[in-house]
């Protein structure tokens, strides 16, 4: 069994900091903080997906932005890339 996950899709609108501290275990202030990250965040995880679903919906009721994902779909996203080089050029 795999794990399903809960993933941040900011930008985030206005949130309820209570509600998304309670969801994640964190204080409001750090919730908040966590809501204006605009980087995707896996926030939980967790093998039962009836729980990341319930979490997902009560986060967003409180405004949030997020999906959810069988940890399995994350298998497709490339290797990291190392850039040796690059130019600027005019196009025209």
């Amino acid at each position: 069994m795999s794990y399903a996950l809960l993933i941040s899709n900011p930008p985030q609108p206005m949130v309820d900091a209570q509600v998304t501290a309670s969801v994640l275990g964190l204080l409001p202030v750090d919730a908040n903080l966590k809501a204006r990250y605009s980087v995707p965040e896996i926030w939980l995880a967790e093998k039962d997906r009836a729980v990341i679903d319930d979490a997902a919906s009560r986060l967003r009721a409180a405004g949030m932005s997020v999906v959810v994902l069988a940890g399995e779909q994350l298998v497709a996203v490339p290797s990291q890339l190392i850039v040796t080089s690059f130019t600027f050029e005019e196009k025209r």
